[in-house]
């Protein structure tokens, strides 16, 4: 059930209907497996967001949502220390932090 969840809340988040991604992603980990994709894909879909609304967001708001994107890949690397791909991400969220003086 699971791989097919996921997969919805990835066409979610790549339709850019980021509120159903993330109902659909915090579903998965309610169901409790597949948690680090679940995870990085909240992650994911709370960076992708800021991104496309970076320029209409306040920096408070711009903060929390990366806030949010960071706090959800770090729960993906605590799940699966060996997850490159969100290690990269965080990366990348941490340095707009960064920019914005988060």
């Amino acid at each position: 059930m699971n791989d097919a969840l996921l997969k919805a809340c990835r066409t979610f988040r790549e339709d850019k209907n980021y509120d159903d991604a993330l109902t659909c992603f915090n579903d998965v980990i309610k169901e409790g497996t597949k948690t680090h994709q679940a995870y990085s894909g909240l992650g994911q879909t709370y960076h992708l967001y800021y991104l496309a609304k970076e320029n209409e967001l306040d920096s408070q708001k711009a903060c929390n949502i990366l806030i949010e994107a960071e706090n959800n890949f770090q729960k993906a690397i605590n799940i699966k220390s060996t997850y490159g791909w969100a290690e990269d991400r965080l990366k990348e969220v941490q340095d707009e932090k960064q920019k914005l003086g988060c």
